[in-house]
Formats: structure tokens, C-alpha cells, sequence
């Protein structure tokens, strides 16, 4: 009986080791690498030029670009080799820490943590978005790369919200929702949507 306890409890481990293939005390040290690299170059981008961090030189070369055939822009390298130099040291320290990763497990795991999310969020509603962080335990790192996505984008999904909830308002005050039609998400719209979604997003990033 114990050995049999043992063999049910070592399938058990190994299979807990095969989905979530880091613990919170490994994975911790290395987020800490990566967020500290990037709060190391997004404020030092006046490094490279004054007008990097507002924007206005973007909005300068555009309108250069649309008068001229061709623009010359000069810029110091120092910034460049340091930041080349730091994600170097880091990237070496990251894959010294982990094993190589099995790229084909990460993405079925992916999938499924978002199928069982769209299962829960039919069953359960808004609650079902509990389950997203799942993927965090799947694939460690993506975490990092979530958070400073939306920091990167973070006054543009102010903006969208701010907008949808500026046209909502708009739509409950004046009416307009009795007489717009009705959309129905059941698990006929779900599948078509998320279908549509993976092709895609497969079309754009493959």
C-alpha cells in the first residue's frame, strides 16, 4: 500500500513539475532581473535625445519623412552599448538559473489554461478571468513580459476604456440601447469569436 501511495504521489510530482515547471522561489530572482533591466533603460531615453521621451521627435521624423526623401539622424551609441551590454549579462544569467524550455509544452499549456478559461467564464461569468493568471505558472516569464507590456501601453488602455465607457454613457443617455440589436454571447458566438481571433493573431505573428 505505501509503495503504491508512492508511485500515485511520484506520477503526481512529476506531472505537477511537467505543467508548472518553476517554483514561486526560482521564478521570483529572475522577475526581479528583468524588471529591474527595464526600469534601467525606459527612464534613460533622454540619453538618446531630449525629445525621445515625450514623443515630439517621433512626431518630428514622421513630418520630415513626408517632406523629404531621405532623413539623417544622428545619435550617441553609448546608451545602445550599455543596454546591449545589460540584456546581455542578464540573458546569460536567466538561461545559467533555468533549463532549456519546451516551447511545444509552454503552448499546449497556454491553450489550455485558455480554453478552461472560456469554460469557466461561460459557466461563471466574469469570475472565469480568475483563471487567467493560470498561464503565469505555465510559462513563469511571461509575467514580466505582460507587466511591461502594460506599462509600455498603459495610457492606451486608459484611453480605450475612458472611451467605452464615454460612448456607453452616451448610449444609456440618450435611449439609443432599446433600439440597437442584441447580441447574444453564448457558446455559438464564443467559438466563432476565439476562432477568428487565433487565426488571426496566427496570420500576424507566424
Amino acid at each position: 500500500k505505501d509503495s503504491r501511495v508512492s508511485r500515485v504521489f511520484g506520477s503526481w510530482r512529476t506531472a505537477m513539475q511537467a505543467t508548472f515547471p518553476m517554483s514561486l522561489r526560482q521564478v521570483l530572482p529572475l522577475w526581479r532581473k528583468i524588471i529591474r533591466l527595464y526600469f534601467s533603460v525606459v527612464f534613460g531615453f533622454s540619453e538618446v535625445h531630449k525629445d525621445l521621451p515625450s514623443g515630439k521627435l517621433m512626431n518630428d521624423i514622421a513630418a520630415q519623412v513626408g517632406t523629404s526623401a531621405s532623413l539623417e539622424l544622428r545619435l550617441p551609441k553609448h546608451f545602445a552599448e550599455r543596454f546591449n551590454r545589460n540584456f546581455s549579462e542578464v540573458t546569460r544569467s536567466i538561461l545559467k538559473e533555468t533549463e532549456e524550455p519546451d516551447f511545444t509544452r509552454i503552448l499546449a499549456s497556454s491553450f489550455l489554461v485558455r480554453a478552461l478559461q472560456c469554460v469557466v467564464c461561460l459557466a461563471y461569468g466574469s469570475w472565469g478571468l480568475l483563471v487567467g493568471p493560470l498561464q503565469f505558472l505555465v510559462a513563469p516569464l511571461s509575467f514580466t513580459g505582460s507587466f511591461i507590456r502594460l506599462l509600455t501601453n498603459g495610457s492606451d488602455c486608459l484611453l480605450h476604456y475612458m472611451c467605452s465607457l464615454c460612448v456607453a454613457a452616451l448610449l444609456y443617455t440618450t435611449g439609443a440601447l432599446s433600439w440597437l440589436p442584441t447580441l447574444t454571447i453564448d457558446i455559438t458566438f464564443v467559438v466563432a469569436f476565439f476562432s477568428i481571433d487565433f487565426a488571426l493573431n496566427s496570420l500576424v505573428y507566424y
